[in-house]
């Protein structure tokens, strides 16, 4: 059954023609409704940073590594929301990409092309860590079993 799977999986995965790399927000409505969803997910995490201060979140049980995911999580959101900010500089938008190319021709640019850089790194270290946090409490939740 799990060979099925994969198998299914990979074909679907190979199958792809095509993979965007920007995603576009259709209208203005669109996109304030997508910043106000960084914003709630900065909240959130915020959230849980401060209940897993208390001391049921002992050390060495996965829940550090959780909050640092957690931090990780804000610092990606930050970073997108102002790469979106920045984007809606860039109208016409023509002017500043072309093809898979990005002519950084002033400071807004710039930044939103470096935020985007950045933006990546925060992502793959949040989920590392929150894989590693959740890992180690399966782990503990095995053994007291």
């Amino acid at each position: 059954m799990k060979k099925a799977v994969f198998i299914l999986a990979a074909s679907f995965l190979f199958a792809a023609k095509e993979a965007w790399a920007i995603q576009e927000h259709g209208g203005v409505e669109a996109y304030y409704v997508h910043q106000i969803a960084h914003v709630f997910f900065i909240v959130s995490m915020i959230v849980l940073i401060t209940v897993l201060r208390r001391p049921f979140a002992a050390r060495g049980t996965g829940w550090p590594h959780i909050r640092i995911a957690a931090f990780l999580f804000i610092l990606w959101n930050v970073d997108a929301f102002l790469g979106h900010y920045f984007a809606t500089y860039l109208e016409p938008k023509s002017d500043y990409i072309t093809g898979s190319a990005i002519t950084l021709k002033d400071a807004n640019a710039s930044m939103y092309y470096y935020l985007g850089l950045v933006e990546n790194f925060f992502l793959a270290s949040a989920f590392l860590f929150l894989a590693l946090g959740l890992k180690s409490l399966w782990e503990r939740m095995r053994e007291e079993a």
